[in-house]
C-alpha cells in the first residue's frame, strides 16, 4: 500500500522538471541574449524584455549614414522598441538620436543625455549588424531617470 508520502515523490516528479524550466529560464531571468537568429534585448532598473525574430516583428533600415532598428510583438503590439544613430556602416561607437521601448504600459525615452551605440560588426547586405547600447532613460509615469542596457543582432537588409 503507498503511503501519503510516496504519492507526493510521485507528483513532485513530474512537475519539478516544469518548475525548473520556468524558473532557470536565462532569457526570462537575467534578459540574457534570445537564441534566435535576430534580437534586441533591454534591461531597464533591473527589468528585462527582448524580441526576436520570427516570434516578433524587427526590422533594420539604413540610408547613408542613418541606421535604424525597429520592431514590435505581434501579433498586438504589447511592446515596442526603436533605436536609430547616425554614423558610417562600419564599426565604432555612435550617439543614439532616436531611443523607446513600450513595455508594460511605460514609455522609456531618453534624457537629454543620448545613448550610447556600440556596433562591434556591420556587415555588408545579408549579413549581421550587432552591438550594443547604454545609457538613462525616462520613465514616462513617474519622469524617473533609470539606466538601460541592452544587445542588438539584426540583418542588415
Amino acid at each position: 500500500m503507498k503511503t501519503a508520502h510516496q504519492f507526493k515523490s510521485w507528483w513532485l516528479l513530474l512537475v519539478l522538471p516544469v518548475l525548473i524550466q520556468g524558473m532557470c529560464n536565462k532569457d526570462a531571468e537575467d534578459g540574457d541574449r534570445p537564441s534566435a537568429d535576430q534580437y534586441v534585448t533591454w534591461k531597464i532598473a533591473g527589468a528585462s524584455g527582448s524580441l526576436s525574430v520570427p516570434k516578433d516583428s524587427l526590422d533594420f533600415y539604413n540610408n547613408g549614414f542613418s541606421t535604424a532598428i525597429y520592431g514590435m510583438t505581434k501579433p498586438s503590439p504589447t511592446t515596442s522598441f526603436g533605436i536609430s544613430f547616425v554614423g558610417a556602416q562600419q564599426s565604432g561607437t555612435f550617439t543614439a538620436d532616436y531611443f523607446q521601448v513600450y513595455t508594460g504600459g511605460k514609455y522609456y525615452v531618453p534624457t537629454s543625455t543620448p545613448l550610447q551605440v556600440s556596433v562591434t560588426t556591420y556587415g555588408p547586405t545579408g549579413q549581421y549588424v550587432t552591438g550594443t547600447y547604454s545609457g538613462q532613460v525616462k520613465d514616462s509615469t513617474s519622469s524617473a531617470i533609470i539606466p538601460v542596457a541592452g544587445e542588438f543582432r539584426i540583418k542588415n537588409r
